[in-house]
């Protein structure tokens, strides 16, 4: 028995000789066999480089196998009556079920089983002790080493506990995949195949401690073995050397086997050493490439020397390689270029001839996206040069970001490709339904998950249906899978008045509730109650599949995929019924007769769908590559794209997930127990499979970078790029975004995005632009004009024609004054709101403006049972306050939207806080209304104004009075929900009228039924009043507390400045004798101060107006009122939102954008409204109404 090392660096011709040796010997020695061993992605490129290789394109007694396959094609010989073995999922199933058992045994593990990805985690690390061949004696050592360290500790003993679970289930049932190769190791010597057989190993960077196993048996029973390994001649064979070396993976295998020659007594090994020839290597064409090889992550660094290798002869690229460009396009653009755009050409000075490298180039782009798009401008030029899809391969630092977009950039461009990444099946449509279903059931049809599985691909309802159920149910508050199998009442839930129209809706809402009932019931009944065994549930879950018909539905998809040409998608669509079931067969296979709950049986189904994966095979074989650098097999390469070359992707991130930490890792290493890598040997084996990759292509390496990514978050340059530079000291950094020539103007997308980039920045003066656009009216003018339309785009200016207006509001226009406060904010919102009836979804919820109905309600209540009974406010006693505020809010909240606030203990709690706040109410007006002389006369006076064709009603929350021998003083109190301050500039434009409105009603309320009394009606007052439950900052004593309570509370607005009424609001602004103000006082229940002199504060006068500013304010209301009125019923809805100084607009809270879509950046404008002080206003009404002076 003989071993042969085949030594030599990437590229230099390992595999090529190992082939054409094997392919020789085989042909002269039929009666031999000959076994290829190579990693599992690998079988079928070596296979078929062996036909190709073999003079009849055969390989009779030539067998490539991976050791996985090997083990099946040995065990089928030897009739070797192997137990059933456990994949990935499965064994993910098992341990999951373990832990769920032992969940009280597990102190470290417990607390985490139920979360997403845990059981993933201790999978892991449960596979990496059986490839390490770690058994539960080698984790009573680790226990016993970890000492003191706590958490290790726990660890490892829990890990105890589930290994040995999970071993005492698969006994006599099961083994794992990482135990397929010790039954090998057993059974190899009753092998007649594996008798004198030829074993060759090619293409792996290391083994595992089973494999290892493995091999040391066969080396007892064949021939010959060959290994390939990557290695420099520089280094020696058999020393291990330092794990920061670049070769130390490959020294450390020929160590191994060099240990297990000698064990076996075997021969001194065949030293084989390829690739002194460079001509007959994969650098045959590229001396910079072969440089690359011979000194990357080697020390000390030897630049690269322009002509340092002469037997270039033949190699040089053509003319106007795809590379030429990089070293002159950070700069401006040659005098000597020639520019045709149509062509798609650019003619530059010959780059062979500029000094630089040719075949090794830096480029940085702005973002990911940008790189790709680089990618297939440049597989294009590429192609015209007479290069194949599968000559160019793409590898990427992270094939989350850039596996997605290759996809879509390529496919824009035209260009075949295949992303070589596992791909989930948790993100597909069916699988996703599978899981809102579980969702459903296990929260008993909460809104949220019902409408999840009704929206989803396959929902059993239309579009249209499903948008009427949620609305429905949002609205109705329907829970509970009781519920559903009741009629529904919809009149209600809607408010539909029409007879007609409400039996039609019933009985739609009632038919679609019906078929999503009878859908689930069968489902729902057998499974959501008690507990069942596994191989119940998978049953009832596939008779729901059948009967709801998926699988005819995907394939329905996967027609509809092949006959748009994704191929990707139909292949996946096509497997997914399939894998659903094979998770199901698997777990009734492994788990069928354990009983368990709904809850416990969906988290094993997740498990088994995290686990499994859509098979994709390379649908041909002209087509891109694109993958990473450790699962990516790339085989003759001509041109090969590195992305994300920057510090965010290499080294990698490691990350902190996994059971055991780094330093847990390096603690155990220290301690010589042999696991997977820790994070630093990770960073030095990626440095390797670096190494490996960058040495792919026989011709160009283009190393892209981004200076962000799609977070925007600044990118750095990982250390290769400036190990690179000092390789190439002449590499030059190209900077694409600066390039002007034709191929970067064109990308992927034939100048698309350069014709659009002109049309927005104007950049009509640009040639190469006009001959784009040129191209585009000539060959592309449907396009064309489509894009100039978008270019051009100017929104339409929204109009009603009065015969429009008319039969919308009918000749008459009713509305309270928010209604018309809204059409000076916005009149196309107004359209949109009162002339459509748009209006956003009812939801049964207590949201924010319920708070304010409800104290608004219970005071009304309150209100006017006092004023029945001629009783003053502060009149009452707490203790009676207390008990009839109890009575009327217990009166309004049963009532209050069908028991809305019965729904929840959320809602329960509110209104704890609600009365809470209702009392505190009370009590503050009490006080206030005790402090003077007002008192109240109305609350909730409904009243109905005229202005032209504008009905105006409303009711005005609370009326005060004073009277006096011949006049009357009213004031009106609005309650609002928040703390709002008056604004004589709002009110000018129309945005706050409300306060003033509801005076003139309150005004001539008081003057028609007071008429009789010859009494003068004055305005005394308009207040904004604040219900709440203040908080008060730092420590205070009672007394001080309730001052500052009742000052948070004063009523905000315009008061009478009247000395008279202002005695009359509180008494403390009444002076001891004489007439005017008392000195150096603040009012409790309004914000005016005095100052020591006894003239008003400064910052008082605000809220002071004369009875005349009252009649101007009530006179411009009117008018603004009617004309209003008249711009509404001529049909003015145009969209001019306002824009205050401060950047409030009246877009911040509008529900309506998607509708009216305003956007200045295309033309529209907002009406700018300028700050008016309060003597601005006074003085524009004064001039509007001279005759009021």
């Amino acid at each position: 028995m003989a071993v042969h090392f085949i030594l030599g660096g990437s590229g230099r011709g390992k595999s090529y000789y190992l082939n054409h040796i094997v392919a020789a010997r085989a042909q002269e020695e039929k009666d031999k066999t000959f076994i290829m061993l190579v990693p599992e992605q690998a079988t079928m490129q070596v296979q078929r480089e062996i036909v190709q290789i073999s003079s009849n394109r055969g390989i009779m007694n030539i067998e490539v196998q991976s050791f996985v396959r090997l083990a099946y094609r040995i065990f089928g010989e030897t009739g070797t009556a192997s137990l059933p073995v456990l994949d990935d999922m499965g064994k993910t199933m098992i341990l999951h079920k373990v832990l769920l058992a032992k969940e009280k045994e597990l102190p470290y593990f417990g607390k985490n089983v139920h979360k997403k990805g845990y059981v993933a985690q201790i999978k892991s690390f449960l596979s990496e002790m059986m490839q390490y061949g770690i058994e539960e004696e080698g984790l009573d050592d680790m226990i016993r080493v970890a000492g003191s360290k706590a958490a290790l500790k726990k660890k490892l003993e829990d890990m105890k506990t589930a290994y040995s679970g999970f071993r005492d289930y698969l006994k006599d049932h099961y083994i794992t995949s990482e135990e397929v190769l010790t039954v090998l190791s057993g059974v190899v010597p009753q092998s007649k195949l594996l008798k004198n057989c030829v074993i060759c190993l090619d293409g792996f960077t290391g083994f595992t401690p089973v494999q290892y196993r493995l091999i040391r048996e066969l080396m007892k029973v064949c021939s010959d073995m060959y290994l390939t390994v990557n290695m420099d001649e520089k280094q020696g064979v058999f020393r291990t050397g330092e794990k920061h070396e670049l070769f130390y993976l490959s020294r450390k295998t020929t160590v191994h086997f060099m240990k297990m020659i000698e064990e076996n007594g075997l021969a001194e090994p065949e030293i084989i050493r390829v690739g002194e020839d460079t001509g007959k290597t994969r650098f045959r064409k590229s001396a910079e490439l072969d440089h690359l090889e011979k000194q990357l992550f080697r020390f000390p660094v030897k630049p690269y020397k322009t002509g340092e290798r002469s037997d270039r002869a033949g190699g040089q690229p053509e003319s106007g390689d795809i590379a030429a460009g990089h070293s002159t396009a950070a700069g401006p653009q040659s005098q000597a270029e020639t520019c045709d755009i149509a062509a798609g050409e650019s003619t530059i000075a010959d780059p062979q001839s500029q000094a630089g490298t040719r075949d090794v180039s830096i480029h940085v782009l702005a973002q990911p996206q940008q790189e790709i798009a680089f990618v297939a401008e440049c597989v294009k030029k590429l192609r015209r040069q007479g290069y194949r899809y599968r000559d160019i391969g793409v590898v990427a630092g992270d094939m989350e970001i850039y596996g997605t977009l290759a996809k879509d950039v390529f496919a824009q461009a035209g260009i075949p490709c295949f992303i070589d990444q596992k791909k989930s099946i948790l993100a597909n449509p069916f699988v996703s339904m599978l899981d809102a279903l579980f969702d459903m059931m296990q929260y008993d049809f909460r809104y949220d998950t019902v409408m999840r599985y009704l929206r989803g691909k396959y929902s059993p309802l239309t579009r249209e249906e499903t948008d009427l159920l949620d609305n429905y149910l949002l609205a109705s508050g329907i829970r509970g899978s009781r519920r559903w199998s009741q009629e529904w009442e919809a009149t209600g839930v809607f408010r539909i008045r029409e007879e007609s129209k409400a039996a039609k809706l019933n009985e739609s809402i009632n038919d679609i509730r019906s078929r999503v009932w009878t859908a689930f019931e069968e489902i729902n009944g057998s499974t959501r109650t008690g507990k069942h065994t596994v191989e119940e549930y998978a049953a009832a879950l596939v008779r729901f599949m059948e009967q709801e018909d998926f699988y005819h539905k995907l394939e329905a998809d996967v027609e509809k995929f092949r006959a748009e040409g994704d191929s990707e998608s139909a292949k996946e669509y096509e497997q997914i019924y399939g894998i659903v079931l094979d998770v199901l067969d698997r777990l009734v296979e492994l788990l069928g007769t354990e009983e368990t709950g709904l809850k416990e049986f969906r988290e094993l189904l997740d498990t088994g769908f995290s686990e499994a994966r859509v098979g994709m095979i390379p649908p041909g074989v002209d087509q891109i590559v694109v993958g990473d650098l450790t699962r990516t097999r790339l085989n003759h390469i001509k041109h090969l794209f590195f992305l994300g070359a920057t510090d965010a992707n290499i080294p990698s991130a490691t990350g902190s997930g996994g059971v055991l930490s780094s330093s847990e890792r390096s603690f155990l290493a220290q301690e010589d127990f042999t696991l997977a890598p820790t994070d630093r040997e990770k960073i030095y084996t990626e440095q390797f499979y670096l190494y490996l990759t960058l040495t792919k292509p026989e011709e160009h390496l283009y190393l892209c970078l981004c200076e962000s990514g799609n977070d925007g978050k600044e990118q750095k340059p990982a250390y290769l790029i400036d190990r690179m530079q000092k390789l190439y000291p002449e590499l030059t950094v190209c900077v694409e975004e600066r390039r002007k020539d034709a191929v970067h103007i064109l990308g992927q997308d034939t100048g698309l995005g350069y014709l659009i980039r002109g049309l927005r920045n104007r950049s009509f003066q640009d040639k190469k632009w006009q001959q784009i656009f040129s191209y585009y009216k000539e060959k592309h003018e449907e396009a064309l004009q489509k894009i100039l339309e978008a270019a051009f785009y100017q929104p339409a200016q929204a109009a009603l024609t009065k015969a429009a207006a008319d039969m919308l509001y009918q000749d008459m226009l009713r509305g309270s004054a928010s209604r018309f406060e809204l059409y000076a904010s916005c009149a196309y919102r107004y359209f949109l709101q009162y002339g459509l009836c748009l209006k956003e979804r009812e939801e049964r919820a207590v949201a924010f403006y319920d708070i304010g109905n409800i104290i608004h309600e219970s005071l009304e209540l309150y209100t006017k049972d006092m004023i029945k009974n001629h009783r003053k406010w502060q009149d009452i006693s707490e203790e009676e306050r207390q008990e009839k505020a109890e009575e009327y809010f217990t009166e309004v909240t049963d009532q209050y939207k069908n028991g809305l606030l019965q729904d929840t203990f959320r809602s329960r709690h509110m209104m704890q806080t609600m009365k809470r706040v209702l009392n505190r109410t009370i009590k503050t007006i009490s006080n206030q209304m005790g402090d003077g002389e007002f008192e109240t006369i109305g609350s909730e006076l409904r009243f109905e104004q005229v202005h032209g064709p504008l009905v105006l009603r409303g009711s005005v929350d609370r009326i005060d009075r004073l009277s006096t021998e011949d006049t009357d003083y009213i004031s009106i109190v609005d309650y609002k929900t928040g703390e709002k301050e008056i604004s004589l500039s709002d009110f000018y434009y129309g945005l706050q009228m409300q306060l003033v409105i509801y005076l003139q009603a309150a005004v001539d309320e008081a003057t028609g039924r007071r008429r009789s009394l010859k009494k003068e009606i004055v305005p005394a007052g308009i207040f904004y009043f604040h219900p709440k439950d203040p908080m008060l900052d730092g420590y205070t004593t009672e007394e001080n507390r309730e001052a500052e309570i009742m000052k948070s509370f004063r009523m905000k607005g315009l008061i009478n400045e009247a000395d008279e009424v202002l005695h009359a609001v509180d008494y403390r602004l009444r002076p001891e004798s004489g007439s005017g103000l008392a000195a150096g006082v603040h009012s409790g229940v309004v914000p005016i101060s005095t100052k020591k002199d006894g003239d008003i504060a400064k910052v008082s006068k605000k809220y002071l107006a004369t009875e005349d500013e009252f009649d101007l304010l009530m006179q411009y209301t009117r008018d603004t009122l009617e004309g209003m009125s008249e711009d509404i019923m001529g049909g003015g809805i145009g969209i001019r939102p306002y824009r205050k100084e401060d950047d409030s607009t009246s877009c911040d809270y509008c529900p309506y954008h998607a509708v009216c879509r305003f956007d200045p950046r295309l033309g529209q404008e907002y009406r700018n409204l300028k700050e008016l002080t309060d003597n601005e206003v006074y003085t524009n009404l004064r001039s509007r109404y001279p005759e009021k002076e």
